[in-house]
């Protein structure tokens, strides 16, 4: 895939993820804020609906005080005896007027009893609201057990704190068995009103801010969101493996056109050492024989190198199991430190060997780990100025065996610190331009110190030197 065309891919699901959450934001804003105002609605009506039912409850109350008859008695009272019609022939002889009137007095009557009553339910309502105030008249704590079932029969098991204050805020019932938590809604609303504001009453009551409305919505909608999340997760994961894969693609491609570059160069001279030899008409003197076998030692030696670096390559393709056997540290950095040090002598540099670690044995693949000191000894002559200062130390500390190489080379920046043991990533050198390599040696190391368990860090101060740490744990000697 283009380059172009990735940067547009990225663009576009970008956008359309944005666009997604931004939605789903508004829509659980606008939907938490219905729910909300949902809630509120509820409560006040279902102290409404209380307060309604109370006020109910009292008149009846005053109607039972007020009405002592017996009922049979009351309709039998309501009817005049004297005007009843009993025998057939009494109904015969009635008149149709006769008829009227006696229901008309009878309803009559009924009217005016009922008119009575009424005023007598009136008169006593009156005279109680008189003299006793409304806190007085009704009990609260009724009224607070009454709301409390009526919210459970809509749906609204919160736990809530429920007093009553006047409108001076004074405070004459209050239940305050509950401990909500620190976030909280407060809702006010005016019971039994009165004429008198001074004796006005408020029934408050107060939730935690999760309300069981919104909690349901949340609750509904919780999946889709975990879903949406794990898409948006998975999607950026995606684009990061594909940006990873072009960059490894772009990177395995400069690695291939440098490797092919580099390979011609000692093939073409091991073809033309080759021809001279085979040229009958060219003197084969010893001192031009001696050259020519020099070439193509250099040269084989440079192929070599490279097949090498592509060997390296291929670790990070394949799940190779090291061959790992316990063996002295000691000695295979020893042995390393006696072959690399002609190279550095060389250069007029000097390597020492510090090997203090009493106990030195541990388990690695003698190839892959003698490689790995030579990586780090190569990238410390090649990554010099001046005259090369080369320290190699081991030491035990805490059941570890720990291995440092210590230069005095350019050193490295912070910033590349952080990505020197990435695959094909070289530390920008500045003005020292006679660096060659392809980004993979410190990378292999990595990844060698790692199949052996252990660890790897990197001190340096650029302009200074470089220190590398190796930490591997300890194999007991057998015996």
């Amino acid at each position: 895939m283009g380059k172009v065309k990735l940067i547009v891919l990225i663009t576009i699901v970008s956008v359309s993820l944005v666009s997604l959450l931004v939605f789903q934001y508004i829509l659980i804003r606008k939907t938490t804020a219905f729910y909300d105002q949902t809630f509120v609605d509820v409560v006040e009506r279902v102290v409404k609906d209380v307060e309604q039912e109370t006020q109910e409850e009292e008149i009846k109350r005053i109607i039972d005080e007020t009405v002592d008859f017996d009922t049979d008695s009351y309709v039998n009272n309501i009817f005049d005896p004297s005007s009843r019609i009993n025998s057939k022939s009494d109904r015969q002889n009635i008149s149709i007027m006769r008829l009227n009137q006696i229901i008309v007095d009878n309803h009559k009557k009924q009217y005016l009893q009922n008119k009575n009553l009424t005023d007598r339910v009136l008169a006593k309502l009156m005279l109680e609201n008189s003299y006793k105030s409304v806190a007085e008249r009704i009990d609260f704590g009724k009224f607070y057990e009454r709301i409390s079932t009526a919210l459970k029969e809509n749906n609204i098991n919160d736990n809530f704190t429920f007093f009553v204050s006047k409108e001076n805020n004074r405070v004459i019932f209050s239940n305050y068995s509950i401990n909500l938590k620190n976030k909280r809604r407060s809702i006010k609303q005016q019971i039994f009103a009165t004429p008198q504001t001074d004796e006005a009453l408020y029934a408050n009551l107060i939730f935690s801010s999760d309300n069981s409305y919104r909690n349901q919505f949340i609750n509904a909608i919780l999946p889709t969101v975990i879903v949406s999340i794990f898409l948006f997760v998975l999607v950026i994961v995606t684009l990061y493996v594909l940006l990873v894969q072009k960059r490894d693609a772009d990177i395995k491609s400069d690695f291939l056109n440098n490797m092919t570059h580099e390979l011609k160069t000692p093939i073409a001279s091991i073809s033309l050492a080759s021809q001279m030899l085979q040229d009958n008409k060219m003197g084969k003197s010893p001192e031009l024989l001696d050259g020519v076998s020099n070439v193509i030692k250099a040269e084989t030696q440079r192929l070599n190198l490279l097949v090498d670096k592509v060997l390296q390559t291929s670790i990070f393709e394949s799940q190779q199991i090291l061959n790992l056997r316990e063996a002295d540290v000691n000695q295979l950095i020893s042995k390393v430190v006696k072959n690399f040090s002609i190279k550095i002598n060389q250069t007029n540099g000097r390597i020492s060997a510090d090997l203090q670690a009493e106990n030195p044995f541990a388990l690695v693949d003698n190839v892959h780990f003698t490689n790995v000191i030579y990586n780090l000894f190569e990238n410390s002559v090649k990554y010099t100025t001046k005259d090369l200062i080369l320290n190699v130390k081991t030491w035990n500390e805490k059941n570890k065996l720990f291995i440092s190489v210590e230069d005095n080379g350019i050193g490295i920046k912070k910033d590349d610190q952080k990505r020197i043991f990435e695959r094909f990533y070289r530390v920008s050198t500045g003005n020292l331009h006679n660096v060659k390599g392809f980004g993979l040696g410190l990378a292999y190391v990595k990844k060698i110190v790692t199949e052996h368990k252990g660890k790897i860090e990197v001190e340096s101060e650029f302009g200074i030197g470089t220190k590398f740490i190796i930490e591997l744990p300890l194999s007991e000697p057998e015996g």
